[in-house]
């Protein structure tokens, strides 16, 4: 969603003066709307500009600014592009999601917010690496890029067989980059409430 009421555009030491004089003031404009201009007086270098976004229609725009000495010369023009995007409210509606390939039977939902909470039943998913797959669609019904994650299902078995192998203790957080547990065994990590962890770079299910 995008919440912001105002462009800030920053021009530091990039006015264009005619031979070098000291800025008397300066005047900028939207697109080719001139006679809308606003002038300033000032004898900054570094200038700041904010622009309040209502009342600008979503797509392209054009910013254009040029500054004017103490001897009335006026500067080279500075216009710049800029995109404005759907302006609130833009929420999310609904989203979809799919293990591995599978995009075939992926699961559609619709929800009112901002977050969403997604519980997948992994029992049925064999050991090794998998994929997981969502989009997200807002309220003009336009659907997101496709966000993927990368995550392996270990069996208990399977960790004990790892943890026979190896001794080394290792530490686990969750998806929030939280440190769950620290310096720890496998047997430490397999007793977890079953959810996704990171333990060496892994993303790993516990069955």
């Amino acid at each position: 969603m995008f919440k912001n009421t105002f462009f800030l555009f920053c021009l530091c030491c990039s006015v264009s003066m005619v031979q070098a004089q000291s800025i008397s003031h300066y005047e900028y404009w939207l697109d080719d709307d001139y006679s809308g201009k606003t002038s300033v007086t000032s004898s900054d270098t570094d200038i700041y500009i904010t622009i309040p976004l209502d009342g600008i229609s979503q797509g392209l725009h054009f910013f254009n600014f040029r500054s004017i000495n103490d001897h009335g010369e006026v500067g080279n023009v500075y216009r710049t592009l800029f995109y404005l995007p759907k302006q609130d409210p833009v929420d999310m509606a609904g989203y979809e999601y799919w293990l591995d390939d599978d995009e075939t039977h992926k699961v559609v939902a619709s929800v009112n917010g901002a977050f969403i909470s997604i519980e997948i039943d992994t029992s049925q998913l064999t050991e090794g690496l998998h994929t997981f797959s969502l989009r997200a669609r807002n309220s003009f019904d336009e659907w997101g890029p496709v966000y993927t994650e990368d995550f392996e299902v270990v069996s208990t078995t399977t960790a004990i067989e790892q943890m026979e192998r190896s001794a080394e203790r290792m530490d686990v957080y969750n998806l929030r980059g939280e440190k769950v547990l620290s310096k720890v065994l496998w047997p430490n990590i397999m007793n977890l409430p079953r959810a996704i962890y990171v333990v060496k770079g892994r993303k790993i299910i516990v069955k």
